[in-house]
């Protein structure tokens, strides 16, 4: 009997290597509650139609996926779009590139609809072609991947490993069926395919031809022979394997790679790509912080990480900037905002965890930004982020999706054990930030964090002397701090109001002398020239170091809360002495911020002079 809520993956599988990265993804996926799913791997077969028509036969699934095992499912919510598909039980196949089958050209078929990742051994390429709507209608779709919700015996006269996908397209609609492509925005699939074979192509078209007249009439020109496909896949090998090692041997004067041979150089290579696939999409830390240890173990060389990065990436600048930040994960390392407010949060969550006795949690940051500077804090958690739009270099990473705030109709209740919140409020518009705390508090399991600037009068006159000072100095005022003037900073008091009316127990300190944050926000202005970057660094570091935990005075930036919800073990928590009261109020003397500002300071002066004489 069929089973309705099961989904089968269908593999002919002859690499172990691609079939256990093509099983990962798989396992990742994010399943519907009340589905389950399965992986039958068909080794030896003797053709593709065969394999695909034993494992069919064996499957009771009512959805079938039939794919390459050098097919990598990146996108985990898939299955969902794809059963909100399925919906229309005229649609027989989907699949991620399809387009017309040309009746009389040297080619079976012409992709231009869908959406895929494609990489072969130098390069990443990415088509979408956007459409209207989560599909769109097509003659056939591309063999990598075809998910079926009904079953058709396969066509077994194509004994080969090719035409097998455009003879099922026509199966289906010969028996009234659609055949769609996905057009997600967010790819399901990544296609490693490299060089493909052609061996056996031409027969198998000719065979197309005659067994499907309508479909395709004529045969003509000449198809790349398989002995030319077989050494462009060698000499792009070799390609990639002389330039790392020389670059290797001119950056150490050796290489490990001499005198290795192909196969072997190769073998590594793929562990190093595939462990950079699973960092670019946004898959669990620890299953690719392995190339950290790769490297430590000096089995590469970060070199050899740069180059493969440059080669098998999407956004190469981007994942070798992420790779930087990898082995600097030093958190007194980044800006004194940034730290004040992460290093602060992260201190609340790991009372919170003791407190309830959790050691891994899933934690939501809306509002996110792209520098992760959570994850330098916080490095047993599970965490997502989602923005009003994901930044585009963060478009395939499975950690970020879009999302109001405001109105998180997608998310069930509870669904993340803690909401975090980062100086966002202050952007939210006035008449929508009840909503924003609301659905923070509707979506966490165990308690909301959020920070935001203070409302007092020493904030607003400090914000808007720094914005002042940007504009006279730079020409341009702080577009940040202008938005929180625009939209006004968020009222404790309303805030304080709302949470006793709702019931809402919470935790409240606020942090930040306002004096030294004027003083550092201004440094921080002139990070980006080359005579004062290192000052501002060490005065960055030199405050997160020893300034941050003894920063509060009678006027403070920031105020962090802490929701409470339904939680008993948790209404004990005390954050009230998280920052040591030490040099409370007191005008700290720090060399290295004292230095950059006296720099800072004298310039600002001369180029104020300078612009009011002009």
């Amino acid at each position: 009997m069929v089973d309705n809520r099961k989904i089968s993956f269908i593999v002919c599988v002859n690499n172990d290597t691609f079939m256990n990265e093509c099983s990962y993804y798989i396992e990742k996926l994010f399943v519907p509650e009340g589905y389950v799913t399965e992986i039958l791997e068909v080794r030896d077969a003797k053709s593709m139609t065969s394999g695909y028509q034993e494992a069919m036969l064996s499957s009771n699934a009512k959805y079938k996926i039939y794919m390459h095992q050098d097919v990598f499912l990146i996108n985990r919510k898939m299955l969902f779009e794809l059963l909100e598909i399925f919906k229309d039980p005229e649609i027989g196949m989907v699949g991620t590139l399809g387009g017309k089958i040309l009746r009389d050209d040297i080619s079976h078929s012409f992709w231009n609809k869908g959406s895929i990742l494609n990489g072969i051994h130098n390069e990443v390429k990415t088509y979408y072609f956007g459409g209207v709507g989560k599909y769109e209608e097509v003659e056939a779709v591309d063999g990598m991947f075809m998910a079926t919700q009904y079953d058709i015996d396969w066509d077994e006269r194509f004994d080969c490993w090719h035409m097998y996908d455009l003879t099922q397209a026509v199966r289906f609609r010969k028996s009234g069926y659609k055949v769609c492509v996905s057009t997600s925005e967010f790819a399901w699939t990544f296609h490693e395919s490299g060089y493909c074979s052609t061996s056996g192509y031409e027969d198998e078209l000719r065979k197309f031809a005659n067994f499907y007249p309508d479909y395709f009439a004529e045969y003509k020109g000449k198809l790349t022979k398989d002995d030319d496909c077989k050494e462009n896949d060698i000499n792009s090998k070799k390609r990639i394997y002389n330039e790392i090692l020389t670059n290797e041997k001119k950056q150490y004067g050796y290489s490990n790679l001499e005198g290795m041979d192909l196969d072997e150089f190769w073998s590594i290579y793929l562990i190093v790509k595939f462990l950079l696939h699973r960092m670019e999409f946004g898959f669990p830390k620890e299953d690719w912080i392995q190339i950290k240890e790769i490297i430590t173990k000096k089995q590469v060389t970060l070199d050899f990480i740069f180059s493969t990065i440059n080669h098998s990436t999407r956004v190469p600048t981007f994942m070798a900037n992420e790779m930087i930040r990898l082995f600097s994960d030093n958190p007194t390392a980044v800006f004194f905002d940034q730290y004040q407010r992460y290093h602060t949060i992260a201190e609340i969550l790991r009372r919170c965890k003791k407190m309830s006795g959790y050691e891994k949690v899933t934690i939501l940051e809306v509002g996110a930004n792209n520098n992760l500077n959570l994850e330098k804090e916080d490095k047993e958690d599970v965490i997502y982020y989602s923005d009003l739009e994901v930044p585009e270099n963060r478009k395939y990473d499975n950690r970020y999706f879009a999302a109001d705030a405001t109105n998180l109709f997608e998310l069930n209740d509870n669904s993340y054990d803690y909401c975090i919140s980062s100086d966002v409020l202050e952007h939210v518009p006035v008449e929508k930030r009840i909503n924003f705390l609301s659905e923070l508090y509707r979506v966490c399991r165990e308690a909301v964090i959020i920070c935001f600037p203070n409302n007092d009068l020493g904030v607003a006159e400090a914000e808007k002397a720094v914005s002042e000072m940007c504009l006279e100095t730079w020409g341009e005022s702080n577009k940040w701090l202008d938005e929180h003037r625009e939209n006004g900073l968020p009222d404790k008091d309303g805030i304080n109001s709302f949470l006793d009316e709702q019931g809402i127990e919470y935790k409240c300190i606020s942090h930040g002398d306002i004096n030294m944050w004027k003083k550092m926000q201004i440094l921080c202005s002139f990070v980006d020239k080359e005579n004062y970057r290192q000052l501002i660094s060490e005065a960055n570091f030199e405050y997160n170091k020893e300034v941050y935990s003894s920063d509060v005075g009678e006027v403070n930036y920031r105020s962090f809360y802490v929701l409470l919800k339904n939680r008993d073990d948790l209404h004990d928590i005390d954050i009230a002495d998280i920052f040591s009261a030490d040099s409370f109020g007191k005008e700290l003397q720090v060399p290295e911020i004292d230095k950059a500002w006296n720099a800072v300071d004298s310039y600002i002066r001369a180029k104020i002079e300078g612009n009011q004489k002009t």
